[in-house]
């Protein structure tokens, strides 16, 4: 107990009968995650937005449900959290990038282009994030990487939207 993370002795209680959680403090982070998403859905304002969105990076550490993600039970919620995940970091830099905040957003989803080289969403962002900030190269780079990826796994080109950019 004396390990627990922020917030986690409120949760924790310790009885008679052993450790049990209060339901009642209980406050999932992907429930925080959906309903910040949720949320910035909403704003019209990029900055407020991007405000909404930036505690979300914080909600995550590591994987969901850690050692027990690839069990059957587990598998659909944690690639929906993902998903979510995802969501949030591409809206929050596209709202960065809709408030003139160019290299923050480009910040923000640089750390997932390794991991998610084919989504073209992902990408495309970046892509954008590195022509706002005048890095005309690197967005060239990451638009000629996803071409040749999408080409050669898929056989398809990037999106109309994503050609544009």
């Amino acid at each position: 107990m004396a390990r627990a993370a922020p917030g986690g002795r409120a949760v924790l209680v310790r009885d008679a009968a052993g450790y049990r959680l209060d339901a009642e403090v209980v406050r999932l982070d992907a429930t925080e995650l959906r309903e910040r998403l949720a949320a910035a859905r909403s704003i019209d304002e990029p900055g407020d937005r991007a405000a909404e969105l930036a505690p979300t990076r914080a909600l995550w550490r590591g994987q969901p449900y850690g050692e027990f993600g690839d069990e059957p039970w587990a598998i659909a919620e944690v690639s929906a959290l993902v998903e979510v995940r995802l969501q949030a970091v591409e809206m929050e830099a596209a709202a960065r990038l809709d408030a003139g905040d160019a290299p923050p957003a480009l910040a923000i989803v640089a750390p997932f282009l390794p991991e998610y080289p084919m989504r073209e969403s992902l990408v495309a962002v970046a892509m954008h994030a590195a022509y706002a900030a005048r890095r005309m190269p690197e967005a060239l780079r990451l638009y000629e990487r996803l071409r040749t990826q999408l080409a050669e796994e898929l056989g398809v080109d990037p999106g109309e939207e994503t050609q544009r950019l």
